[in-house]
């Protein structure tokens, strides 16, 4: 601990369980290594894919909002934390961003100062001049009105210094859950053959119509290999629709997969797939890379800063022009695919780098670590 640590008192506010993605997922992994003086505050939408149904009826409809802001406000009256850590996005729909700009004026309101944490970067702001909104709008000067924001990768510093934000930006890496991080991951080099994997939401924006074209561009090739889709999403149904229509009859799509199932997913597989258009720091790309995958994905967000070429896989560049809005080219994504599955030991090489990278930089300890030396610098 710094100096001070151990006497910070810390508000956090997630997504809860029923929301999905990574952020509950990732306060989960570093809870037991805060302190004691740490409370977590749950908010946000339950999502059906993610058992959100089964939540009370509250958290379902418009109550939702103003009970989380008063649950806020309650935990901030009752535990009179030196520090409410919020955790958003620039999501596309800005649902997350206008909640939590509403948190963090509940929490200036009650005396706090506030840390803001920035996850999805998805939204068509990102690279421009102007915060959504504006940057005189009243979300970039509330958000302006923070102690200290926290982003996971140099280019999302970039942007809210960019839009006029003055105060310290840090950036902080994300985490592999220990039930990842202490798995068996299997051979280095899979003897079998080659199964090419995609694990998490379904949508276009993925990049699984590339994926799909890339996979039959593959075929076209005569290299012998699998692939297998797993998650739920909204556009399932479509991209089952797309491989019949592309004759690939052998794709597998398991479904929503969680616990053990995930894993002997990752320990199935030769390679890891991710090609999607806007990302934070995925989750489901380091917990492959702690399962020994070498990795083929797009460079969207903090991906560029986590994967180099020929060291921990390749990343395949973004394309304009083409048709449907697709952002890659079939072959783009097949050439390294194909060098992959021809080429065992650069496998193994990376396999080997990948375990050794996300142990020395992605475990609950070092976060948590990293997230305490913030707390007690803002306070």
């Amino acid at each position: 601990m710094v100096d001070g640590e151990a006497s910070t008192r810390v508000v956090i506010v997630r997504d809860r369980a029923g929301c999905g993605g990574g952020i509950y997922a990732l306060f989960e992994a570093l809870r037991p290594h805060f302190p004691g003086h740490v409370t977590f505050v749950d908010a946000g939408r339950p999502h059906p894919y993610y058992g959100g149904s089964k939540a009370p009826w509250w958290q379902r409809g418009g109550l939702r909002l103003p009970v989380d802001a008063f649950v806020l406000a309650w935990a901030i009256v009752r535990h009179q934390p030196d520090l409410v850590h919020l955790n958003t996005g620039l999501d596309k729909e800005e649902r997350s961003l206008k909640r939590d700009a509403v948190n963090l004026l509940i929490a200036k309101a009650l005396g706090c100062r506030v840390l803001v944490q920035w996850h999805g970067w998805d939204h068509p702001a990102s690279g421009g001049t102007e915060f959504p909104g504006g940057n005189e709008g009243w979300l970039c000067k509330t958000y302006q009105r923070a102690a200290a924001h926290v982003v996971l990768a140099s280019a999302f510093r970039e942007n809210l210094q960019r839009w006029g934000f003055r105060v310290p930006v840090h950036r902080v890496t994300t985490v592999v859950t220990p039930e990842v991080l202490e798995a068996d991951p299997g051979p280095a080099v899979r003897s079998r053959v080659p199964m090419l994997l995609f694990l998490s939401r379904i949508e276009k924006t993925k990049g699984l119509w590339e994926l799909l074209d890339a996979y039959a561009e593959l075929k076209r090739r005569k290299i012998s290999c699998g692939l297998t889709i797993a998650g739920d999403g909204p556009d399932l149904a479509a991209l089952k629709k797309r491989a019949a229509e592309l004759g690939l009859a052998d794709v597998l799509f398991p479904g929503f997969v969680s616990g053990k199932e995930k894993l002997e997913c990752f320990r199935q597989a030769s390679v890891f797939c991710f090609p999607s258009y806007s990302e934070g720091m995925p989750l489901a790309v380091l917990e492959a890379m702690a399962m020994g995958l070498p990795v083929v994905s797009s460079g969207a967000g903090a991906l560029r800063e986590v994967l180099l070429d020929d060291i921990n896989g390749f990343v395949v560049p973004f394309r304009s022009g083409l048709s449907e809005g697709l952002k890659f080219s079939a072959k783009d994504l097949a050439d390294p695919l194909e060098r992959l599955i021809r080429d065992q030991e650069l496998c193994r090489q990376m396999s080997v780098a990948n375990r050794g990278a996300v142990a020395r930089h992605y475990t609950p300890e070092r976060v948590t670590a990293a997230l305490s030396e913030l707390y007690a610098a803002t306070r």
